[in-house]
C-alpha cells in the first residue's frame, strides 16, 4: 500500500538469498520489480514461475498487470487465464472490465465489472469504472449510484469527480 516497490523487491531479494527454491517468493519479486519500472526483468521472473505453475491464477494476474503498459492483447489473455482458473478473481475481472470498457467495448466490460463491484463494494476505482461504463451506455440513473460511492471512498480524485458530475447531469 505504500507503493514502495524497490524496498518490496529488495527485501524478496534477500528471502530468496535463505530460501532460492520458494517460486512463490520469486513471483513477488518480479512483480515488484516490474512496479519499479524494470518490465523486462520482472517479466522473466513472472514469466518463469509461470511455466512452472501455469494454474496459479495469481501468477496470471500479475503479468497480465505487468503487461497493461505493454501489450493490452496479452494483459487479457493472461486475465482470461487467471478467471478461468478463479471465475470469482474480482480484481481480475475489475481489471479485465476496465480494458474492454477503454477499448470501447462496454456491453462485453459490463458484467465483469458489475461482478467485480457487488465483490469489491469499497473499491474506489472498480466503482468509477462500472460508473462510467453505465454512462457510455446511456444508463446515467444507473451509474449515479456507483459513482456516489466511488467519489465518496476517495473525494480527492478529480476524474471521478468530473464522472460523477455527469452522470448527475445525464440523469437529470
Amino acid at each position: 500500500e505504500l507503493r514502495a516497490w524497490a524496498d518490496a523487491a529488495a527485501a524478496w531479494d534477500r528471502y530468496l538469498a535463505l530460501d532460492p527454491n520458494d517460486d512463490v517468493a520469486r513471483r513477488e519479486r518480479g512483480f515488484n520489480v516490474v512496479r519499479t519500472g524494470q518490465f523486462e526483468e520482472g517479466a522473466a521472473d513472472l514469466r518463469w514461475f509461470l511455466a512452472r505453475h501455469p494454474d496459479d491464477p495469481d501468477g496470471h494476474f500479475e503479468l497480465a498487470m505487468a503487461e497493461l503498459d505493454v501489450d493490452q492483447d496479452v494483459a487479457i489473455a493472461e486475465l482470461d487465464k487467471a478467471i478461468a482458473l478463479r471465475p470469482d478473481f474480482a480484481e481480475a475481472r475489475s481489471t479485465r472490465g476496465g480494458l474492454y470498457y477503454k477499448e470501447g467495448q462496454p456491453e462485453v466490460a459490463l458484467p465483469d465489472l458489475e461482478f467485480a463491484a457487488a465483490h469489491l463494494p469499497n473499491d474506489a476505482v472498480t466503482l468509477d469504472r462500472l460508473g462510467w461504463n453505465y454512462v457510455s451506455l446511456d444508463r446515467p440513473a444507473d451509474a449515479v449510484k456507483f459513482l456516489r460511492n466511488a467519489v465518496a471512498l476517495d473525494p480527492g480524485d478529480p476524474a471521478k469527480q468530473l464522472h460523477f458530475a455527469r452522470a448527475l447531469a445525464g440523469a437529470g
